[in-house]
């Protein structure tokens, strides 16, 4: 079996860990390249936190180039916003490429209570990373189309987006926001809002009853059908499927793409906003109909 040299895991909300088992550039390129041709839209954009920690504790000199990778990876559309490490030169390397530097984030850490002079016992504080729940298996198409330049609060209501169809659940707690749902099956019903930090995928045609929040995304190589608020991003065509088309009830969208061309918030015309539209690729080009 193949050692897996690369690893995509979706632990954080907004963006993807790449965890690393190797320092040959060569090997990390040939096992990304093996991820790509598999859904080659699908990557397009996506934000990348390199996680480096597998080599904390080895006493060499640190190999792995990593100028080498951010060029590489921004050459096949990905972006590397940050480096993950214990280790300070790991870091300081980093830093001078104008990276981010993060130290190692690891779940099931509890934080000590603190004494108070109070005669109530103060809580056990149990940090949002213990309560993230194990990572999924996701598919090897795991990815982000380029970010939309505006962030927007997640599920932020608005009077404009009144008609939606469905009530939304109870906010639900950190650990549920971290969940990736996959399927095998052609195509998917999702019958619940999608959270922040969710990323759903299907091979076939991905139906939510329900909003999709900002900071949450919605992928499917068919079409994608929204019934609720579309505040993420919503990817349909991902593998090159130009007749798919998405579909909501009210778009307030931080990114739409459709077979690898996209459209951020900041392009898409006011008057499209709010309103039920059907969205489909003419030309190359990003279509709206309102419904």
């Amino acid at each position: 079996m193949t050692p897996a040299y690369v690893t995509l895991k979706n632990n954080l909300p907004t963006v993807t860990l790449l965890q690393l088992q190797t320092q040959d550039i060569g090997l990390i390129k040939t096992a990304l390249n093996k991820k790509f041709r598999q859904a080659p839209m699908m990557f397009i954009g996506m934000q990348l936190i390199v996680d480096v920690s597998y080599f904390d504790k080895d006493t060499s000199p640190f190999a792995l180039d990593l100028k080498h990778l951010c060029d590489y990876l921004a050459g096949e559309g990905l972006q590397m916003l940050a480096v993950m490490s214990n280790r300070q030169s790991i870091r300081k390397n980093a830093v001078d490429l104008g990276l981010g530097a993060l130290p190692l984030i690891e779940p099931g850490v509890k934080r000590k209570p603190q004494a108070t002079g109070t005669s109530k016992p103060a809580k056990n504080v149990v940090s949002s990373s213990e309560r993230m729940l194990p990572d999924k298996s996701t598919p090897e198409t795991n990815a982000d189309i380029t970010p939309a330049k505006k962030k927007r609060p997640a599920d932020q209501q608005n009077s404009n987006h009144s008609q939606t169809p469905v009530n939304e659940e109870p906010r639900k707690t950190f650990a549920d926001s971290q969940q990736t749902y996959t399927t095998a099956d052609a195509n998917q019903t999702i019958t619940h809002p999608i959270r922040s930090g969710q990323r759903i995928y299907t091979h076939g045609d991905l139906t939510v009853i329900g909003s999709v929040s900002a900071g949450a995304e919605v992928i499917a190589d068919g079409n994608i059908h929204i019934y609720g608020t579309l505040r993420g991003r919503a990817i349909a065509g991902a593998k090159g499927n130009k007749s798919a088309r998405i579909f909501c009830q009210a778009l307030d969208a931080e990114l739409v793409s459709i077979a690898g061309n996209y459209k951020p918030n900041e392009d898409i015309d006011d008057k499209y906003r709010g309103q039920r539209i059907q969205i489909s690729l003419a030309d190359e080009k990003i279509c709206f109909l309102r419904l």
